[in-house]
């Protein structure tokens, strides 16, 4: 019996967590690649953002990830995979931030965007797929999604890429200054309360006592 391998996405946005059923026979080194590069990140939640994880090391059965897909529990319902994963690149940098590689992982796979990378969705008989076809326009109308084959979106992603880059920077730079400031402020804070507890004497510059140098006697002629 086949093996799946869970990727979750939680969701700043709608305060959800999805999780996808990816069959693990035959996507074994496509999966370990993404895994590798969503282990590079050091994951927070930031506004309008998703966060990633995959776990390799505990597949579950295809009736667990059948019946999961069931439950439920959020807005969007999990989801199952049986077919061939595609290599999925999310292009970080070695210039990235932190940050900036959330957002490139959240660009091209956001809001179940995993289903333009995979194909074999098991959807269940019951579904309502005229809901669920609902909630993906939806979704396509708050966010743009990104494609593998077409160049030139990638190309106006790079251009966005850039920008954001910048924004990061200035993000980044504007907070290295504010702790660059308040550490010196506490510095100046500490001397003052050093200057406090000294003695009097000491804080007192004291005289240095000026001793004139004997004048040299001139050499006696003969």
């Amino acid at each position: 019996m086949s093996k799946y391998v869970t990727l979750m996405e939680t969701s700043e946005e709608e305060f959800e967590s999805w999780i996808y059923f990816i069959k693990l026979d035959g996507n074994e080194e496509n999966l370990l690649y993404l895994k590798n590069q969503l282990d590079q990140v050091d994951w927070k939640i930031y506004e309008g953002l998703s966060t990633f994880d995959i776990d390799m090391d505990h597949p579950v059965s295809e009736i667990t990830a059948k019946e999961m897909t069931k439950v439920e529990l959020n807005v969007y319902f999990h989801r199952k995979f049986d077919g061939k994963l595609q290599k999925i690149d999310l292009r970080f940098k070695k210039e990235d931030s932190n940050k900036k590689k959330i957002k490139r992982t959240f660009a091209r796979l956001g809001y179940g965007q995993i289903d333009e990378y995979i194909s074999d969705e098991d959807r269940s008989d019951d579904e309502d797929c005229d809901c669920e076809d609902e909630g993906d326009d939806e979704r396509d109308d708050a966010y743009s999604v990104s494609t593998t084959d077409d160049s030139c979106e990638e190309d106006d992603d790079d251009e966005d890429d850039d920008e954001d880059d910048d924004e990061d920077d200035d993000e980044e730079d504007d907070e290295e200054k504010k702790n660059e400031e308040k550490k010196n402020e506490e510095k100046k804070n500490e001397e003052k309360e050093i200057k406090k507890e000294l003695p009097k004497s000491l804080k007192e510059p004291q005289q240095t006592p000026f001793f004139s140098q004997p004048s040299a006697k001139p050499k006696n002629k003969k």
